[in-house]
């Protein structure tokens, strides 16, 4: 996913927030819901201490600032984060990826605005959790958060502050975990299970702890304070830092047998941050924060797109369906200026302002109106006037150069932001939501 920072910086990593959910869920059910769907999907909870909330505005406020134009975005699995250039925050779709497919409370299907605040910088938008950052460089979550003491994982409706620290300046959220960049160049991760690949060797949850191998709070990874951005997957981290140089750590291999999301080779895993390969020139990395996401993007400083991992939709981009374990070049273009992994698919920006996107399209995310999967880059229409991207599950946002907002793929949770979903009348009849190439979305209340 990829979130522009108003710190005046510009990144193309991962982003990704949520609103109003009716009450905790309980812990049994939630562990319950975890054993039938093979995975932990609370545990990419964040931690962090309660310094105070913002609820979500009603429709028709006079904070609801519909009139400034968007600036950043961050698809997540199921629901999607922007900011605007007023700096307020806003959210659409469905963050609780626990609830039954039926149950629409968490849906909302126009961007809503979270708070009434006008300083958030950036965020990222997780399985079921979100971040958050302020100009001010202070770290907020919501969703599924972790609490130390007593230590536990709740649900939170707005955004909790995380700590005291009003240092950091990058963040990104995972499946189960998340990672966080310092001004001092410091890396820091918490949330996971023992498959994620924290980076931190000698970690050990606290005694008695019931949820296994999570990081209750921010833990820095290594002693190093060169991290210049970072990017949490699913049970994998990727790293550049200040000299350019390529680092990954955590899983390889995935459930499906597919591996080499790492670019590390034939490995089933890193238990630390380790050098991918020896050059010195990567600018930009992206994972996905979509459980069925195996497959990582990359910038070098002289325009060129790499790719490797997963490759059975096309994802890579490389005209095959074979997975690769090491960087695999993307073509021979230079002008390639963003990049934005989702679950199967994949989107990039070039210098000229076109938009181009390759993989899975049966949900139509790819945007060309065909619902055929791509293995080489495909141009999404005629316009040269996009600037900033996201990939999502299997949805797709953009913003054009004028600050409007586009979407198109999956829409079963109102993830596009134009007011439909799949359950929209009332029962299950099946109607079509979906959107195969991009539409405009409006401004929300």
């Amino acid at each position: 996913m990829t979130i522009r920072f108003r710190f005046g910086m510009k990144n193309s990593g991962d982003g990704r927030l949520q609103g109003g959910r009716l009450g905790k869920v309980p812990k049994l059910l939630r562990l319950g819901l975890c054993v039938l769907l093979g995975y932990a999907s609370f545990f990419g909870a964040v931690g962090c201490s309660r310094h105070g909330t913002a609820d979500p505005v009603p429709a028709g406020s006079p904070a609801d600032s519909s009139a400034a134009e968007w600036e950043a975005i961050s698809a997540g699995p199921t629901h999607s984060l922007g900011i605007r250039s007023d700096g307020s925050l806003w959210e659409w779709g469905n963050s609780n990826n626990d609830l039954s497919s039926s149950d629409t409370r968490d849906i909302k299907a126009t961007p809503t605005r979270i708070g009434i605040d006008t300083d958030w910088a950036a965020a990222s938008a997780g399985y079921n959790h979100s971040l958050g950052l302020k100009t001010d460089g202070s770290l907020w979550a919501w969703g599924y958060v972790l609490q130390e003491r007593p230590a536990d994982i709740i649900w939170e409706n707005s955004p909790v502050r995380i700590g005291d620290d009003s240092d950091w300046k990058a963040i990104s959220v995972g499946v189960l975990h998340s990672l966080a960049v310092k001004s001092d160049g410091s890396l820091w991760v918490w949330g996971g299970s023992e498959h994620t690949g924290h980076g931190v060797a000698e970690y050990e949850p606290p005694s008695g702890y019931p949820y296994g191998w999570v990081m209750l709070v921010p833990t820095r990874v290594g002693t190093d304070t060169g991290w210049k951005t970072a990017s949490a997957g699913r049970d994998y981290s990727l790293g550049i830092k200040e000299d350019g140089s390529l680092w990954a750590w955590g899983l390889n291999i995935s459930g499906s047998g597919v591996g080499g999301q790492l670019g590390i080779g034939e490995v089933d895993s890193a238990d630390a941050p380790t050098r991918v390969g020896t050059d010195t020139d990567w600018t930009v990395v992206s994972t996905t924060t979509d459980t069925r996401g195996e497959h990582s993007l990359a910038l070098k400083a002289d325009g060129s797109l790499w790719a490797w991992g997963n490759n059975w939709h096309g994802q890579l981009g490389e005209g095959t369906d074979k997975t690769r374990n090491i960087p695999t070049r993307v073509g021979s273009g230079n002008d390639w200026t963003a990049v934005s992994a989702g679950a199967k698919h994949s989107l990039a920006l070039k210098a000229d302002g076109t938009l181009w996107a390759w993989g899975a399209n049966e949900q139509g995310q790819l945007g060309d109106g065909t619902g055929q999967n791509r293995s080489t880059p495909t141009r999404v229409g005629d316009a040269t006037d996009w600037k900033t991207i996201s990939a999502g599950g299997d949805h797709s946002l953009a913003i054009k150069d004028d600050g409007s907002l586009w979407a198109w793929g999956w829409n079963y949770h109102g993830q596009l932001g134009n007011g439909e979903h799949y359950w929209q009348n009332g029962d299950d009849s099946g109607t079509i939501v979906d959107k195969t190439v991009p539409i405009l979305i409006g401004n929300g209340e």
